[in-house]
């Protein structure tokens, strides 16, 4: 599915755009967050209350 087939769908509430998307990001997402908090505990927290 195209990222803004998924987006659109994301906004509509759809819970499996929102895993799709979560899917496609978390790895690069949280390697950012990590290097900024430089704790891997802190960086999984950050992130969840990022998504």
């Amino acid at each position: 599915m195209q990222l803004d087939t998924l987006v659109e769908k994301f906004k509509q509430k759809d819970e499996k755009a929102f895993e799709s998307l979560y899917n496609m990001y978390r790895v690069s997402m949280h390697g950012v967050i990590f290097n900024i908090v430089k704790d891997y505990d802190n960086s999984e927290e950050v992130m969840q209350d990022v998504l």
